[in-house]
């Protein structure tokens, strides 16, 4: 009984090290991905707030990281657009784009190129 409880170890010992091998070379590789979120903002000044303030959470606390964020501007006035660029000034992350130029993205805007 001796011999089966030994060959089991031997088993589980060789899987984690398979794990720990992918998962230092898996972490590698996400570094090389590119994450762009976009976020649709709607004309109204309190869920614009909202909207930029849990983009800043995601951004402050680690929860998420973005390499570009688009704000895609539907049809917000003045004073909107303004917040909108205040946030983008401060996050260099940030872009705010009109609804109408969503067609003309092209890959290397998204990918930070």
């Amino acid at each position: 009984m001796d011999i089966p409880v030994i060959i089991a170890a031997a088993v589980l010992c060789v899987i984690a090290a398979i794990e720990i091998i992918c998962l230092l070379w898996c972490s590698d590789a996400s570094r090389d991905i590119t994450v762009t979120a976009a976020f649709p903002c709607f004309h109204g000044k309190d869920e614009l707030e909202k909207l930029l303030k849990y983009i800043e959470l995601l951004i402050t606390d680690g929860t998420e990281r973005f390499d570009m964020i688009l704000l895609i501007d539907y049809g917000l006035d003045d004073e909107e657009k303004e917040m909108c660029f205040s946030f983008c000034s401060e996050y260099q992350s940030a872009e705010i784009i009109g609804s109408e130029d969503m067609p003309f993205l092209t890959a290397d805007m998204l990918h930070g190129k």
